[in-house]
């Protein structure tokens, strides 16, 4: 079970990592941040803009403004800068989620680990009533 969890977390990181077109890629890597996120407890939707996250990222005591920045470059700026600035919010990704795992210490990393809640999130079944 723990391996085909593994799995599933590993492909639907893969198809996000995947995008071609840069700012698809900056919005995976929010998507990303935040079912690492929502998998640690934090509430938050893997649809929740940037500076929901960095409300979550201070709290618990990581700063994100290098990551907020490559993502408004990727996102919002001239089409000639974006497709770099995707690589640097990917990069400052995994520098956001090596703090945390550093912050969070081994016990909550493996409940984060075998957490259901970002794949919950976007099960068939749900609907914005939580039904």
């Amino acid at each position: 079970a723990l391996l085909a969890l593994a799995a599933a977390k590993s492909v639907r990181r893969f198809r996000r990592s995947s995008a071609r077109d840069p700012r698809d890629r900056a919005s995976a890597a929010r998507t990303e941040l935040a079912a690492f996120l929502c998998d640690q407890g934090a509430p938050v939707k893997l649809s929740s803009p940037v500076s929901h996250l960095a409300v979550e990222l201070k709290a618990l005591g990581v700063g994100s403004d290098a990551f907020a920045n490559a993502f408004s470059r990727a996102r919002y700026g001239p089409p000639a800068v974006a497709p770099g600035a995707a690589e640097q919010t990917w990069a400052e990704l995994r520098k956001l989620i090596s703090n945390l795992r550093q912050q969070l210490g081994p016990g909550r990393r493996l409940r984060g680990f075998v957490a259901l809640r970002s794949l919950a999130e976007l099960a068939p079944w749900r609907s914005e009533r939580g039904v």
